[in-house]
C-alpha cells in the first residue's frame, strides 16, 4: 500500500511516498519496486529498490518533481511490486502545478479526463 494516493506540486518539489509491504504468512521472497510517471509527452520509469523479509515492513521514497514535465497537468504515477511471477500494482495521481490561473485548470482537467479514459481503455483491452 503506498501513501499518499495523490499529491501535487511544483516542479523541483519534492513528495515523501510511504510504502507499506504486507506479505502473506510464510512468504519470503524479496520484492522489486518501480514506478512509473505518465501523461501526455512525458513518461519517467524509476527503481526504488529490492526489499526482502520480514514481512510487514515499510519504506519512504522522496521523489522529486522533474523540471521538464509540464506544468498545470495531473500524472499517473504506477508504484509496482514484483516477486517472481507475482505482481501488485497502485495508481496514484500526482498534479504538477504552474503559476495557477483559468488556462492551467482547463488544461488540467482535459489531461485528468483523457488519463482516466487511457486507463479504462487498458483496463478494457487488456493493457493492449
Amino acid at each position: 500500500m503506498v501513501s499518499p494516493t495523490s499529491a501535487a506540486g511544483k516542479p523541483g518539489d519534492t513528495i515523501t511516498y510511504y510504502v507499506t509491504i504486507n506479505g502473506n504468512p510464510g512468504f519470503n521472497a524479496p520484492i522489486d519496486f518501480t514506478m512509473d510517471i505518465g501523461s501526455m509527452g512525458y513518461s519517467q520509469s524509476l527503481t526504488l529498490g529490492r526489499y526482502q523479509c520480514p514481512y510487514p515492513r515499510s519504506f519512504t521514497y522522496v521523489l522529486t518533481i522533474p523540471q521538464n514535465i509540464s506544468t498545470g497537468i495531473t500524472a499517473d504515477v504506477t508504484v509496482n511490486g514484483r516477486s517472481g511471477q507475482y505482481i501488485s500494482t497502485q495508481i496514484l495521481t500526482l498534479k504538477i502545478k504552474g503559476q495557477g490561473g483559468p488556462i492551467e485548470d482547463i488544461i488540467s482537467t482535459v489531461t485528468e479526463l483523457i488519463n482516466t479514459s487511457i486507463r479504462g481503455i487498458s483496463r478494457l483491452t487488456g493493457g493492449k
